[in-house]
């Protein structure tokens, strides 16, 4: 239950961070293209009014690196936490199926067929961790969707239906 919501932790971060590098974007664009629209996004221009535009170029561009790195970071650190709480509770599914098949009486296991164990212990628990990872990559899937959605909602509300509806 802790690493499960420790991975619910990291997808929530993983969605934060998605959305501002959607966000980082913008700057990003406006401050290369020059595009003085989009000027008024950018707080470098109140915070350091005297500074240069290679000086801002190269801050904003660091940032937006920065930013995207991070996020994929995260992402690639949810990916491997999901794949390892999958294959633990793989892990412990097939360890209490092997022990109730063991503890069961020896009549049972006379009456029954070795090839049926072996595919309940193998198949079954491999399908069974497909399906919980799965089921993990949904949900992460769901939160970052959400996440870039709002960030697109707050940013263009018309671009984000349009492109929901699409």
């Amino acid at each position: 239950k802790k690493y499960c919501f420790g991975v619910l932790v990291l997808m929530l971060i993983s969605g934060l961070l998605e959305s501002v590098s959607i966000i980082s974007i913008v700057p990003f664009l406006a401050i290369i293209t020059g595009d003085s629209e989009i000027r008024w996004l950018l707080f470098l221009d109140k915070i350091y009014p005297k500074m240069q535009d290679q000086s801002q170029i190269i801050l904003v561009s660091i940032f937006f690196i920065f930013v995207v790195i991070c996020s994929a970071t995260i992402r690639l650190i949810n990916l491997r936490f999901t794949s390892k709480i999958a294959a633990a509770i793989g892990h412990d599914f097939s360890k209490n199926a092997m022990k109730i098949i063991l503890y069961q009486p020896y009549i049972k296991h006379i009456n029954r067929n070795s090839s049926e164990i072996i595919k309940t212990l193998t198949t079954e628990v491999t399908m069974t961790v497909t399906v919980i990872s799965s089921a993990l990559t949904l949900i992460s899937s769901i939160i970052l969707s959400l996440s870039l959605f709002i960030t697109i909602f707050f940013i263009n509300w018309k671009l984000a239906f349009t492109s929901t509806f699409l």
